[in-house]
């Protein structure tokens, strides 16, 4: 299959020998070449959001921009989900919540109680209600409307993470550090121990054993609430973290919990925390982004390159290794195990058994910073 990649100069399609470029001087449906977030339908629709062009349709070879004048409620798109029947449901800057079905735009805005700037998240849970997280709080959808939730402190928080667990409890953590959790129409607040402002919930994982795991910026967090009395169990520097900044979770086939903070990324594994720093090969202290390839490698996008952690050993990539970048901002695998590294102003790069493949404007790809990497299963 073909690997897409969304630039801020336009989208690029990789056949395995060459790109193929779609930009505004080309593809007369591109009205502006930044493509910053992409979805893959189910029908094989290959949709685009982009800053300020609209929504873009690829199906079948043929390019389709959507934008206001076609009913999208704003040409700043900035979030993407489709739901279980198929409909594509899109965020907006300033433009409020868009509905595609069948080639027919239906726009949610203030009257349908959307009065935001920015939708910024959409989940439908297994329910298939559709919740909407914006910089003024959470709504969810009842019938034609979105409702905020609950009280007007949660109505009117910026949403900082969104994630439903295995029993279709839905997770908010917002900016200003508060924890809460929405089941069967009822909302509690849980005080999550977040000790100084600024601090706020990052990024949510449930194990297999069905623990919730959350980071923050301000730790690490374990919540049972499935125990009589549910707690949330603290780990930080004291308990072994290496630091209370926590940016990704992941847990790995083995259960392993990986973590990565400001200072390195530690996996922890039966209590005991395992850290990796520079010192043990890790390119960089700070740990963004964590992938775990099918052969059970686990890739860590740093603030000074990529590292693959496999077998107890760390393999750096770097500048010095062909890595065009020391910045990687998205990370994804194919199916036969190659990882493609989309970086800030410096292209791509095709991880292929160690060896790196850089591709850059003069290869034919359409810009340098890559947002986003679909590889096209």
């Amino acid at each position: 299959g073909y690997v897409w990649l969304g630039t801020q100069e336009g989208l690029a399609r990789f056949d395995g020998l060459h790109f193929t470029v779609y930009d505004e001087a080309n593809t007369e449906a591109l009205t502006t070449s930044n493509v910053n977030r992409m979805l893959a339908a189910d029908d094989g629709t290959l949709w685009l959001a982009t800053r300020g062009g609209g929504l873009v349709a690829h199906r079948a070879g043929q390019i389709t921009a959507y934008t206001q004048d076609d009913g999208l409620g704003s040409d700043f798109v900035t979030a993407l989900t489709q739901d279980r029947t198929g409909a594509l449901w899109v965020g907006t800057f300033e433009g409020g919540l868009t509905r595609v079905a069948d080639s027919t735009f239906a726009t949610y805005g203030a009257e349908a109680g959307l009065d935001v700037r920015i939708v910024s998240q959409i989940v439908e849970d297994n329910r298939g209600t559709l919740w909407v997280g914006t910089e003024q709080g959470l709504r969810v959808q009842n019938g034609d409307r979105f409702v905020p939730v609950a009280d007007l402190l949660l109505a009117e928080a910026f949403v900082s993470a969104l994630y439903e667990d295995a029993d279709g409890t839905l997770w908010i953590g917002t900016r200003d550090g508060r924890l809460f959790s929405l089941t069967g129409g009822t909302r509690t607040e849980h005080p999550i121990p977040l000790t100084e402002p600024g601090q706020y919930v990052k990024d949510f994982v449930e194990d297999a054993e069905g623990t919730l795991w959350i980071g923050a910026v301000g730790g690490l967090f374990r919540y049972d609430q499935r125990a009589d009395t549910p707690r949330f169990d603290a780990f930080g520097r004291a308990e072994g973290l290496s630091n209370d900044a926590v940016f990704a979770l992941h847990e790995d086939r083995e259960g392993g919990l990986w973590i990565g903070t400001q200072d390195g990324l530690n996996r922890l594994q039966d209590t005991k925390f395992t850290v990796l720093t520079p010192a043990e090969g890790l390119p960089h202290d700070l740990a963004l982004a964590v992938y775990e390839d099918a052969a059970g490698a686990l890739w860590v996008a740093t603030q000074g390159g990529l590292a693959r952690v496999q077998g107890g050993t760390v393999r750096a990539f770097t500048e010095a290794d062909g890595l065009p970048s020391a910045h990687p901002l998205s990370l994804d695998g194919t199916a036969d195990g190659d990882l493609w590294v989309g970086t800030s102003g410096a292209g791509a790069a095709l991880l292929q058994d160690d060896a790196v493949r850089v591709f850059t404007t003069d290869d034919g790809l359409a810009g340098t910073t890559v947002f986003a990497v679909y590889p096209d299963r």
